[in-house]
């Protein structure tokens, strides 16, 4: 492109021509070069994410779902919790930041494109698995009830609140 200026005419290949063509295309180029200093700053001030305790600190600092998955889950890792693999209407990442696998094969993110025999499925694989805890993000709360009420009906059957934030409501077992 560079070569090409002076085709343009003399003003554009003059050296002031070539000064502000440059110019030009640098601050077109600004909102990328800006968004890649907001990545590389955190990371290069937490370490380059290396080791689990500095990529934990980098997630958190620019993601907060990190930080609010982390928060929500830290009562898994407590000495009473019950152990086994749980349930989450809701983003994937509580498993990974619970330490805990899903309890069953169908996943609980994008709900909205399930189709009926999914929600079905849905509700056969966690009455036979019967996870210790369960979580409903607050963003499918009412998801669930309108394309499944089915699925509502058996959570309130089998499973009582443990305990409710602005993240969702971690539901457990009813003993019997």
């Amino acid at each position: 492109m560079w070569e090409r200026l002076p085709a343009l005419g003399p003003e554009v290949a003059s050296r002031k021509g070539r000064v502000v063509v440059s110019a030009c295309l640098s601050l077109l180029f600004l909102p990328a070069a800006a968004s890649l200093v907001q990545k590389v700053v955190p990371l290069a001030q937490h370490g380059f994410a290396w080791g689990p305790d500095r990529r934990f600190a980098y997630q958190c600092r620019t993601d907060d779902n990190y930080r609010r998955a982390a928060t929500e889950t830290a009562f898994l890792a407590e000495p009473g919790s019950r152990p086994g693999p749980i349930y989450v209407f809701g983003n994937p990442i509580y498993y990974r930041l619970a330490g805990r696998d899903q309890a069953i094969a169908l996943h609980g993110w994008s709900l909205e494109l399930y189709l009926p025999e999914q929600w079905v499925r849905l509700r056969e694989q966690l009455a036979e698995a019967r996870p210790p805890y369960i979580f409903v993000a607050t963003d499918t709360r009412d998801l669930i009830p309108a394309r499944s009420p089915e699925t509502t009906r058996f959570l309130e059957q089998n499973y009582e609140v443990l305990r409710k934030s602005d993240e969702g409501v971690w539901y457990v077992p009813v003993e019997p």
